[in-house]
């Protein structure tokens, strides 16, 4: 089959990979950032922080730095609570600096705090405490205190910019201490091509050599849900670590022996786009084996380039590597499919990826191609609520279905990219195998995805999150069911709004606040866009709310200049005031009670306003 592909889409590609490649050729600095974080659940101060490849001076008059971090983050979350204060620390170019700056790349998370306390000379302030606060910092923040640390700074944010998925912070240098960094010896960890390397430009492995396997390789699924490389490169040094400790059965390199190795192994190799074989054959070696491997496979690397789910510039890479291949030698086209895959960069043959067209075309798949981060939280919320957490049985008969078949009553079409589907359905299922009592199994899965999901927001984070959601997919904005949206902004089914002045927290899956802000953000996207987005605008707010954007304005110009954000946000939450919460359940976990869709229809339909103030009383009439 021709894979068809827009010139365009290839320029643009092209473009991003050229860029991409010299990235990651562009050596870069890595530092941690701490942040004071008081985590409600576990009820104590935890160590938040993160570690970041793009931090940098912009000027020195005052000392002031810049760095950034993708959207959502509990770290920026925590930065913003703490009035803007955090602090610095720069690792050395050791073992144990790449130690330092692994711990902090793992997500925000109990394991994770627990992993930070036990393998860091850490000291997280207590502001309650009167000893803690006489050793802690301005800022509160945790301080890694190890020899590995060689400087750190006190900062105070000054700017935020949001580029795409990306936030840019600058912050002014309040103070700093450390070693002034004469000694090239003290030089601090450098980032380049996806390796730690050291002053004198020798690779940095975070990880010990002679890690014993216990046993128990259930470790892959505290990777986050969508991993990266070095959790790939991480997997590979743990798979080589249960190769070398038991040789004569793994090394044997014969198919059944790679066919025991990976039956005992809680993910296959693959779904990480890890050649199992060639990594056997590397422990082979390592230990002055003679080689197994085919010779077609001699120059295929454990680590594939491509691995998972192929987003449209990965497809359009392949395609020019292979005529590029074919261009050079024609003899190329020899070769056995699978092993001409396999030089391309390609993890494994997925000839059987796309499903069949009859089966996943129509108006119930809504979700297709590659995914967004809006996106990839609707299909995890989705499948969650599908699959029935809080009913065992349900949850055990749904997780014995094909996951594409829960993808396509989901509508969410299986060859999407960008989400991989392996490792999210296998790690739901270790929840379920490895869950002493099936009661804890919500709870379990509500942590698994915690990185993506909040409970409480403000009403500057919900307004900035709606203002954000309806500017990048305002299609999504106008189609999605309650429940999407709410996923799509990062906010749990049970989220509650923070009201101020009040004790109460406004649940958002009641009442019309979500519906009121995402209408006025559409309001006001009208007429800055293409004329056919703009007519979905138009009718789906005269269907929806009656509210017809070519109106002639009328309103009072020294009354509507003065209106700002906040006001509107205050308006919304007025006309929310007289909804019932003190009384009320909430829901609980990912199960929504009451009769409600689970999809919008694409088709507005005209909606009950007698409840809530006109939309016109708010955004105004005709466009701004």
């Amino acid at each position: 089959m021709l894979v068809e592909v827009d010139e365009s889409e290839i320029d643009t590609a092209r473009l991003r990979n050229e860029v991409r490649g010299l990235m990651r050729n562009v050596p870069s600095s890595v530092a941690v950032i701490t942040v004071a974080s008081y985590d409600a659940e576990l009820k104590r101060h935890v160590p938040m922080g993160v570690a970041v490849s793009s931090l940098s001076t912009v000027t020195l008059d005052p000392p002031t730095i810049s760095f950034n971090i993708k959207q959502p983050s509990k770290t920026l979350d925590a930065i913003r609570a703490a009035n803007g204060l955090f602090r610095v620390h720069f690792p050395s170019g050791t073992r144990g600096g790449a130690a330092i700056v692994e711990l902090f790349c793992r997500g925000n998370h109990p394991e994770a705090y627990v992993a930070r306390t036990r393998g860091l000379k850490i000291f997280v302030p207590r502001p309650e405490s009167h000893q803690d606060r006489s050793h802690a910092s301005v800022s509160l923040a945790p301080q890694l205190l190890d020899d590995s640390v060689r400087a750190s700074m006190e900062c105070a944010l000054t700017q935020e910019l949001t580029v795409e998925d990306h936030v840019i912070l600058v912050a002014k240098v309040d103070s700093m201490v450390g070693k002034t960094l004469k000694d090239t010896r003290d030089r601090t960890i450098v980032y380049v091509d996806g390796t730690y390397i050291r002053p004198d430009g020798s690779r940095i492995s975070p990880h010990d050599a002679h890690v014993a396997s216990t046993g128990d390789n259930s470790f892959v699924w505290d990777y986050p849900l969508f991993p990266r490389d070095e959790h790939r490169r991480d997997y590979v040094d743990r798979l080589k670590a249960i190769v070398n400790e038991n040789p004569k059965a793994a090394m044997q390199g014969s198919k059944e022996s790679l066919r025991d190795l990976e039956a005992s192994l809680a993910l296959s190799p693959g779904a990480l786009g890890i050649n199992l074989e060639r990594l056997v054959d590397e422990c082979r070696r390592e230990a002055a084996m003679s080689s197994t491997s085919r010779n077609d496979l001699v120059d295929v690397p454990v680590l594939s380039e491509f691995w998972g789910r192929l987003a449209p510039a990965d497809k359009v890479k392949i395609i020019e590597r292979a005529q590029s291949f074919v261009k050079e030698n024609p003899q190329f086209l020899m070769l056995n499919y699978r092993n001409f895959l396999h030089l391309l960069g390609k993890s494994r043959a997925r000839l059987h990826a796309e499903a069949s067209p009859e089966l996943f075309s129509g108006s119930n798949i809504d979700i297709t191609g590659h995914a967004s981060i809006e996106e990839a939280r609707v299909i995890m919320a989705r499948v969650i609520k599908f699959m029935q957490i809080d009913n065992i049985t349900a949850f055990r008969k749904s997780l014995n279905m094909d996951p594409f078949e829960v993808l396509r009553r989901t509508g969410v079409h299986p060859s999407i990219t960008a989400f991989n589907v392996e490792f999210f359905f296998g790690k739901l299922k270790h929840l379920f195998y490895s869950t002493q009592h099936s009661r804890d199994l919500p709870r379990l899965v509500e942590k698994m995805v915690d990185l993506l999901f909040v409970s409480t927001v403000t009403w500057e984070d919900l307004g900035r999150r709606v203002k954000e959601f309806v500017q990048k997919a305002p299609t999504r904005a106008m189609t999605w069911s309650l429940r999407d949206s709410l996923a799509a902004l990062g906010l749990r089914w049970e989220s509650t709004l923070s009201v101020p002045l009040t004790k109460s927290e406004q649940p958002l899956n009641r009442g019309h606040i979500l519906e009121t802000l995402i209408a006025k953000e559409l309001k006001n996207l009208y007429g800055k866009s293409t004329k056919k987005l703009d007519e979905a605008i138009a009718h789906h707010l005269k269907t929806t709310y009656n509210y017809d954007v070519h109106k002639p304005i009328q309103y009072s110009p020294a009354k509507e200049d003065s209106r700002s954000s906040a006001d509107v946000l205050a308006d919304a939450r007025k006309a929310n005031w007289p909804v019932d919460v003190s009384g009320s359940k909430k829901a609980k976990g990912w199960e929504e009670h009451g009769k409600r869709a689970s999809h919008r229809p694409l088709k507005s339909a005209p909606r009950n306003t007698s409840s809530w103030k006109s939309f016109k009383d708010k955004v105004g009439s005709g466009p701004e």
